[in-house]
């Protein structure tokens, strides 16, 4: 005997339901970030963490003055954007590893 199982109703994803009219579109971008410290050891662990904070910070302002003047110039002021940062140690082998994972040529 073959059990049934009802049909989920799709909500949002199907695109001739009502309730699609309620989508917000996000696009979500990967930043990744290097962060090459020097191996001081007069350096302390906080040393290391406060250098680290201070470069993301300065790498994720800079970006977002940047992407948000070419966001306004390309007209696409009003689409909603996520971007999550994400701090690597190697930001090639992070994207070797991740082209290979999705079956990319990896040139």
């Amino acid at each position: 005997m073959i059990a049934y199982r009802p049909v989920r109703k799709m909500g949002t994803t199907s695109p001739y339901s009502q309730a699609s009219l309620n989508r917000v579109p996000c696009f979500s971008c990967l930043l990744i970030h290097q962060f090459d410290h020097k191996n001081d050891p007069q350096l302390s662990d906080e040393d290391i963490e406060a250098a680290y904070v201070s470069a993301v910070n300065a790498s994720f302002h800079a970006f977002i003055d940047d992407i948000k003047s070419k966001i306004e110039a390309k007209g696409l002021s009003l689409r909603r954007f996520e971007f999550f940062l994400v701090p690597v140690p190697s930001a090639q082998d992070f994207r070797d590893k991740f082209q290979a994972k999705i079956g990319w040529p990896n040139d």
